[in-house]
């Protein structure tokens, strides 16, 4: 389960979403309302420190969100290597 709180704004006035427990491609809807509707400000901040897991989709989506400038700041380790190697595709 997916808990968005909405934090304010950083110093340059972007607003902070917090993101806290489990991101799977279910939850990217309403993420996604987040993102866009906080995107006035300038290009939101994504804290991923309270997120504990997330799915191959939800991660190929913070991905991309990263490459539209959405800023991506306390992401836990296991999601920075994510984040950082695609998923190379299943071999058989």
């Amino acid at each position: 389960m997916l808990r968005i709180d909405h934090h304010g704004k950083t110093q340059s006035g972007q607003l902070v979403i917090e993101l806290h427990g489990v991101i799977v491609a279910a939850d990217l809807a309403s993420l996604a309302v987040a993102v866009a509707s906080s995107s006035a400000c300038g290009p939101p901040v994504l804290d991923l420190q309270g997120v504990r897991f997330a799915d191959a989709t939800a991660v190929d989506r913070l991905r991309r969100w990263a490459r539209e400038g959405v800023i991506l700041q306390g992401c836990p380790l296991y999601l920075q290597a994510l984040l950082a190697h695609p998923t190379p595709p299943c071999r058989r």
